[in-house]
């Protein structure tokens, strides 16, 4: 009778806490979803002219800067790219009557200081007087702030402040309209260098999902809109990223742009690939903001494994002024489909590699991940979670093994010699130091077999493959317990596969049909590496 009472109040009390989840899900999403909606309700009837966000978060001193309205307790808006924050009675006013942060000019000339009252920085100081501001003046564009009484002895001229050499002022962005006919005009943009770059104007591009770091990445997009002209800031996903293309190609000679990702190593990979298709003689250096799971390539690069919180783009800008150049080779990798009666006639598939590509187990397990990722009902995003995703899935293949027994299934070239592979279940070829979350998995070894090898380096033009035994084993180099085969460095590589086999570049994974798989060096690609 207890025993059948005790399974009834379980199941009672599963059921209600059951209820209770729904519940709360159900009133978190019906609230953002009218927060996302709110927005467009408060401006019925008005244009949008600027980048509202709900100020969730608002300072003890924020104050709407139409009513001067302390916001701590009530509802209320920012815009990212100027800083103006409203209530929600004063939004619409706001929007209308406050000018923002324009990408462009129609008339030829100096950029001037345009101000937003209130809500400034901590300590902040007159430009003029020098004394302390408090609900003063700022400009949108230099930051500088000023007395309401100090305004009129500034001069009008801006020159966009302490990081000037990273924007693009609206007054160097020249729009023109020329009329094709009746009801069509033809827009021409043309961008002109500031006149106080003196050929050291370095254009900062930044691309960035908001999805990006746990959806970490909207707080970083609206860092970098309140300091650079919104057109520098490229939403993936909202945008096409081939504006990143056009902005380049309208730039003058004298410009040296630099372009900023934040995004994992699959997304740094993509921006890579893109610049190196334009085929461009010289295309700019590329910095990271690492908001993936694994950050190899940014760890490398001494970006770090994540982005600190909370995100200071002033500290970024920082260490893109101090940031060395360096290069990074870039290995071309194509592959034929084996059809019934021998290779494919078809062009070969042509992918591009700069991390690493895998062959087995590792790329089962990121495949796993990704499809459950990409799943609608997908409720995880933080970093943690993610790599609590990659274990789960790395456990269940120690017990499946569904890749034992590869070595049968493939066939491995170095430098058109055959090598001889051992029993294993996935194989790795290295192109970094740095490996699945920051393993330095080539110099896990130790011994004679660590010396045998020239030293890893990301612009060596080689490359270097090992092999692991099981997905255990992977999880072992991940604690420095074990070590990988080392197989061989090369210049040149080729896999033939017999059959089906999960592959993966760069963390973008996939089922690889049987065929022949070739990876050889291209060139290098641009990068920028933190001092």
């Amino acid at each position: 009778m207890t025993s059948l009472m005790g399974d009834f109040f379980s199941r009672d009390y599963y059921s209600v806490l059951f209820a209770v989840v729904v519940v709360a899900l159900g009133i978190l999403l019906n609230y953002t979803v009218r927060s996302a909606q709110g927005i467009s309700d408060l401006l019925r009837g008005s244009k949008k002219k600027h980048s509202w966000k709900e100020n969730k978060e608002p300072l003890q001193t924020s104050r709407c800067s139409i009513c001067e309205t302390l916001l701590v307790t009530v509802e209320s808006f920012y815009c990212d790219m100027c800083g103006v924050c409203a209530d929600v009675q004063c939004l619409k006013k706001a929007n209308n009557t406050v000018k923002c942060k324009r990408m462009f000019t129609e008339v030829i000339g100096p950029l001037k200081h345009s101000y937003i009252k209130g809500n400034l920085p901590v300590g902040s100081e007159c430009a003029v007087c020098h004394e302390e501001c408090g609900h003063d003046f700022r400009c949108i564009w230099c930051h500088m702030t000023v007395h309401i009484n100090c305004k009129k002895m500034l001069a009008e001229k801006c020159d966009t402040g302490k990081y000037k050499n990273f924007i693009i002022p609206p007054s160097s962005v020249v729009q023109t309209f020329h009329r094709i006919n009746i009801g069509r005009v033809s827009v021409t943009h043309e961008i002109r260098e500031p006149e106080w770059s003196q050929n050291r104007w370095t254009p900062l591009f930044v691309l960035i999902s908001r999805k990006s770091g746990s959806k970490f990445g909207g707080e970083v997009i609206s860092a970098f809109r309140g300091i650079l002209n919104p057109l520098q800031v490229i939403v993936l996903g909202e945008q096409d990223p081939s504006l990143l293309c056009q902005w380049l190609d309208l730039l003058p000679e004298s410009a040296q742009p630099i372009v900023l990702v934040g995004s994992g190593d699959g997304g740094i990979a993509w921006v890579l690939t893109t610049l190196h298709k334009l085929q461009k003689k010289k295309y700019p250096p590329v910095g990271i903001i690492p908001l993936g799971t694994g950050n190899d390539l940014s760890r490398v690069l001494n970006w770090g494994s994540k982005i600190t919180t909370p995100f200071s783009v002033q500290e970024y800008l920082e260490h893109l002024q101090k940031a060395k150049e360096g290069y990074l080779d870039r290995w071309e990798v194509n592959y034929k489909v084996f059809k019934r009666r021998g290779l494919s006639l078809n062009r070969p598939h042509q992918y591009f590699m700069y991390n690493y590509l895998s062959i087995g187990v590792d790329a089962l397990v990121a495949l796993n991940f990704h499809e459950t990722r990409n799943n609608r009902s997908y409720l995880f995003g933080s970093q943690l979670r993610n790599k609590l995703m990659y274990l789960i899935f790395g456990t269940q293949q120690v017990l499946d093994r569904e890749c034992k027994g590869l070595e049968a299934f493939i066939e491995l070239y170095l430098d058109d010699e055959r090598i001889d592979i051992p029993e294993l279940e996935a194989i790795i070829v290295l192109n970094i130091q740095r490996y699945g979350g920051g393993v330095d998995l080539w110099n896990l070894s130790s011994g004679c077999d660590s010396n045998q090898y020239p030293r890893q380096a990301i612009n060596d033009e080689k490359i270097e493959i090992a092999s692991a035994a099981s997905s255990f084993q992977l999880a072992q180099f991940q604690l420095g317990l074990s070590e990988p085969t080392k197989l061989g460095q090369a210049k040149k590589v080729k896999l033939v596969l017999k059959k089906r086999i999960p592959m993966q570049i760069d963390g973008e994974p996939w089922m690889q049909p049987p065929g022949q798989i070739e990876i050889t060096f291209a060139n290098q690609a641009r990068v920028l590496l933190k001092d």
